[in-house]
């Protein structure tokens, strides 16, 4: 607090605790898109440094086995921009939030369609 020149009345551990609790709280509410498909853009959803947009590249067939059930993702934008990595699809799913298109300039979440 003292380096942001701001003053709450409330011990290091009470504001601990309030973080862990809003932490738990936001995690509780996340969601993640439902299937992860080569050619998909995604975010993780995070903010400043931490927020990055990932492409699916390729993917490996339906069927593989989840131990070599992996992605190969380009860095659209944010985090390790224009980077390529391949991860197994699970920890891609876990790491991305939803999923994104560019619209004007912006990237922006896409939101599902409503059934009738």
């Amino acid at each position: 607090m003292q380096e942001l020149d701001s003053y709450i009345d409330i011990t290091p551990d009470s504001l601990t605790d309030l973080l862990e609790r809003a932490k738990e709280q936001a995690e509780k509410k996340t969601t993640h898109p439902a299937k992860i498909v080569a050619g998909g853009i995604y975010s993780n959803g995070k903010i400043a440094k931490l927020w990055s947009i990932r492409q699916v590249v390729d993917a490996a067939p339906v069927n593989t086995p989840m131990s070599k059930d992996k992605v190969i993702y380009k860095v659209l934008a944010g985090d390790g921009g224009y980077e390529t990595h391949m991860c197994l699809r699970s920890d891609f799913h876990h790491w991305a939030r939803f999923e994104v298109a560019k619209c004007n300039q912006q990237w922006l979440k896409v939101e599902k369609q409503q059934q009738a």
